[in-house]
């Protein structure tokens, strides 16, 4: 009987195994597709950013990095363009537009400066410009 049970403990866990084996794929847990990757916050920090180093960055990003996309954050009082300018926007574009290129996923995180809810009156350039602009959009709070 002992060395029936422990037949039936092998064989269990060789099926086990094997079943392991076909749902895992080792290759695609290294290089998994870019739905699965993650997905940073791309600080644009206190400077100004220009086409060429955006592509360059945002492209090293995803082919060498690995990552599946990213959210951009600009930060800082010295960052340039104006925040929800139309020369921030066509950078933002150029953004989107190079990751679908690419196959990544672009996630949007708006909010310059941050923290959540002052819309950049703290840590970006000291204006509330999203707030200004959009405050049906922003947090509320009670006095």
């Amino acid at each position: 009987m002992k060395k029936f049970t422990a037949l039936l403990i092998v064989l269990f866990a060789a099926g086990i195994s094997h079943i392991e084996a076909s749902i895992y794929d080792t290759k695609q847990f290294r290089t998994p597709p870019m739905k699965y990757r993650p997905i940073p916050l791309w600080f644009w920090n206190n400077t100004t950013i220009k086409a060429a180093d955006l592509e360059y960055q945002l492209e090293k990003m995803i082919t060498v990095d690995g990552y599946g996309g990213c959210a951009i954050l600009p930060f800082g009082q010295n960052f340039q363009p104006s925040y929800l300018s139309n020369d921030y926007f066509a950078l933002y574009r150029l953004a989107v537009e190079k990751a679908c290129s690419l196959g990544a996923h672009m996630s949007v995180y708006d909010e310059y400066g941050f923290p959540s809810g002052s819309m950049g009156a703290i840590n970006g350039s000291g204006v509330t410009t999203f707030k200004n602009n959009h405050p049906e959009h922003t947090v509320k709070r009670l006095g």
